[in-house]
């Protein structure tokens, strides 16, 4: 089965490093629990293109290059890879950064993936969408912290397990998306998906 994965906060603990530098930056006290959505400005306040300058910023420094995975990503990866599932990168990150994505993923999942896609989306908001990516790319399954991502794909008639995050709430998921609280947890629903 082809199962697409996203990176940040499904791989990547992307937002702890980021409130890090944000909060070091600004003298600021944010935390994880502070971000009921994924426009930053909502929680910062400011802009979307001023948040966009904090995210750009983050990916030039040197809190970018130390972000940890996700705890039991790479025993679900392994998991995955070994039961025979082609593992496929779909991320939000811009071009901008591939480089150091496909290092930091090789560093960490070395071989675990056979394509990677950069949507670019969050930056400019033009480029591929993830519900195109997965349908180009005959993905089944996709794990995507954002829940647009999620409605859209799952539109597009393609499973997509969320795992849980303060961004991601809602009271009614929509059909066809399963929330899932640990890499565990995510290896036992692809599974049964597949039987």
């Amino acid at each position: 089965m082809k199962i697409g994965i996203d990176v940040d906060e499904v791989l990547v603990d992307f937002m702890e490093n980021l409130i890090a530098l944000y909060n070091q930056s600004h003298n600021a006290c944010f935390r994880r629990h502070d971000f009921r959505s994924m426009r930053f400005a909502e929680t910062w306040g400011g802009s979307d293109e001023e948040a966009k300058e904090e995210v750009r910023r983050f990916f030039e420094s040197s809190h970018f290059d130390e972000i940890e995975p996700i705890s039991q990503s790479q025993y679900g990866i392994e998991k995955l890879k070994l039961s025979g599932h082609e593992l496929i990168i779909v991320t939000s990150r811009p071009e901008s950064v591939r480089e150091r994505t496909l290092d930091w993923l090789n560093q960490n999942y070395l071989g675990a993936f056979s394509e990677f896609y950069f949507t670019s989306e969050w930056f400019n908001g033009g480029g591929s969408r993830k519900p195109d990516i997965c349908i180009k790319a005959g993905i089944e399954i996709l794990v995507d912290d954002a829940l647009e991502n999620g409605r859209e794909c799952s539109e597009a008639g393609i499973k997509v397990l969320l795992p849980d995050c303060p961004w991601n709430q809602t009271e009614d998921l929509p059909e066809g998306i399963k929330r899932v609280y640990s890499w565990e947890e995510i290896v036992r629903e692809v599974e049964s998906i597949k039987k």
